[in-house]
């Protein structure tokens, strides 16, 4: 399969050249409880100023950290466009007069970076689809701004937003899942205590 990196040129390892207005910040965050296990997703839309423009957190079920991740990534990409809009530059509603003149996409994920940039190649077949779905959607935002992307590796303690609105995702789900479970009863007594596991830390590892 060719692949799809050779129809867009643009994306390019973050060297803090998209500065001043116009450039969207876009924060991906995938969180796996178990890898695989209860995952959710983080993603954080900012304008050039540090303004918030959208923020997702989504449970996606049981995944991998890496698969997790790159739900994150095509999830942020989604939103982008959206809030873009099909026809011109500008975002609607209240960033009226926001021209996109660029995307840093910014993620704690080694792994997605460098496959992203071509350091890495994408080996496991679980991935290459989500990785296929990502240049789709560059190619997209690309065809419809002429923006400049880029996309660089931060620190985790550079990424908390995003991280935890992915782990918001599935603390809300377990309490739910945790809460519709019948209590344990036998006759006028209540033996033991129900009640979550100790959730074990997020953790990046192979899919």
């Amino acid at each position: 399969m060719k692949d799809r990196r050779a129809s867009l040129q643009r994306v390019l390892p973050f060297q803090d050249n998209l500065k001043g207005e116009g450039c969207i910040l876009l924060y991906t965050d995938g969180a796996s409880r178990g890898n695989p296990g209860e995952s959710g997703i983080g993603v954080v839309i900012k304008g050039s100023e540090g303004q918030i423009i959208e923020e997702i957190s989504e449970y996606i079920g049981v995944a991998t950290n890496n698969r997790a991740e790159y739900i994150a990534l095509i999830e942020g990409l989604e939103a982008v466009i959206r809030l873009k809009g099909v026809h011109g530059p500008r975002l609607p509603g209240r960033q009226t007069g926001f021209t996109v003149h660029g995307l840093r996409i910014l993620s704690d994920s080694e792994l997605l970076v460098k496959q992203l940039n071509g350091q890495y190649k994408v080996k496991d077949s679980n991935l290459r689809g989500l990785y296929n779905k990502v240049f789709i959607l560059l190619s997209e935002f690309e065809s419809r701004t002429g923006s400049r992307i880029e996309i660089g590796h931060i620190p985790r303690e550079y990424n908390k937003e995003a991280d935890r609105l992915a782990n918001k995702a599935i603390d809300i789900k377990v309490r739910r899942r945790t809460r519709s479970r019948p209590d344990d009863r036998s006759g006028d007594f209540h033996c033991g205590i129900t009640g979550e596991e100790s959730p074990s830390s997020t953790g990046q590892g192979a899919p």
